[in-house]
């Protein structure tokens, strides 16, 4: 008899074995993962419920709360060190991207106008950066007419492959901040670097373009001297905005997020482009009044304001990211998220 119910339910005719119908146990296991399923979508509920609460908590108490809040993460995550480690790679991008700038440039136009248009940057990039800059773009453009334009696409993908490293240091930066951990593979990610150093590399020479050549269009049309100065004036504002736009797309591209979040960044990216600005002004106005990085440097004080000064910018756009953090909600709630997904996968 006990044979026929096991052959019946499908069990082993063992009568030591234990058994289980097998409908029995798919429906176990359905119900199972279901109860798997409800419990992280528990958990997602409350960390979506818990990053609003912060963020409004973080608006009710206004920027002052929020610069508090950033100050302490900048302390958590040292960031003055994640932003030296991102301006060291991306010093030894820059001459890479200089020369894919000249290839680029070289395609639509005379290759020395980049030299032209660096001069545009004074007051903002210290003199000595300017300096290292300017005898490198020399150099590149150098090379005659015939090798930029037969040898262009080949350059500018060599060129934009090697730059990206300096992209990558602060994508691997933002993860920091972001507290996301790299999943994207090899190709994608190398392409994502390349994708965002070709966007800037368009950009910056556009936006340069515009300072340099609005005030000749404006001289040549008959408008009265107000609006002519007005719009002189504009111009800056505009250069602000492509910074805004550029570090916004970094934002929103650069790390890896595991649920990407809806919408721009673009409060820390106004915030970043600020602190970019001011700092640089700053920082170019103590190197010319009071540095004395050529007594202490000697030959290599040049390059030695150039990294300070890309530590400086690095540092900016992180802090920039930090404010985007805890203006979405905070690093708490990530943190409380990743213990019950670790705790549902084990």
């Amino acid at each position: 008899m006990a044979r026929v119910l096991n052959s019946e339910y499908g069990c082993s005719a063992d009568p030591r074995a234990s058994c289980v119908p097998p409908r029995l146990a798919a429906a176990a296991e359905w119900h199972t993962r279901c109860r798997r399923t409800a419990a992280r979508g528990r958990t997602r509920m409350s960390t979506t419920l818990e990053r609003r609460r912060v963020a409004r908590d973080a608006a009710a108490g206004g920027w002052w709360s929020v610069a508090r809040r950033v100050k302490d993460d900048v302390a958590a995550d040292n960031l003055s060190m994640i932003a030296a480690g991102a301006a060291f790679f991306g010093l030894l991008a820059l001459f890479p991207a200089l020369a894919a700038a000249v290839a680029l440039y070289g395609l639509v136009t005379e290759p020395a106008t980049v030299s032209a248009h660096l001069d545009l940057l004074t007051g903002f990039v210290p003199d000595e950066a300017r300096m290292v800059l300017d005898q490198q773009l020399q150099r590149i453009t150098a090379a005659t007419d015939t090798t930029l334009g037969v040898g262009a696409i080949v350059a500018l993908v060599l060129a934009l492959w090697s730059s990206a490293k300096g992209v990558k240091s602060l994508m691997s930066a933002l993860n920091i901040v972001y507290q996301e951990n790299e999943n994207r593979g090899f190709i994608k990610l190398n392409m994502t670097a390349v994708l965002l150093m070709l966007a800037m590399l368009l950009v910056v020479p556009l936006s340069l373009a515009t300072v340099a050549v609005l005030p000749a269009l404006l001289d040549r049309l008959p408008l009265p001297d107000i609006v002519a100065t007005a719009a002189r004036w504009l111009r800056w504002p505009l250069i602000a905005a492509v910074a805004v736009g550029a570090i916004a797309m970094l934002y929103r591209f650069g790390p890896a997020y595991s649920r990407r979040p809806t919408g721009w960044p673009w409060r820390g990216a106004i915030v970043a482009t600020v602190l970019w600005l001011i700092a640089s002004a700053l920082f170019s106005w103590y190197v010319s009044s009071f540095g004395s990085y050529n007594e202490t440097y000697g030959s290599v004080a040049a390059m030695a304001v150039l990294v300070m000064w890309f530590w400086v910018s690095a540092f900016a756009v992180l802090i920039g990211g930090e404010v985007n953090v805890e203006l979405h909600g905070g690093h708490e709630p990530a943190r409380r998220e990743a213990e019950p997904a670790r705790a549902t996968r084990r």
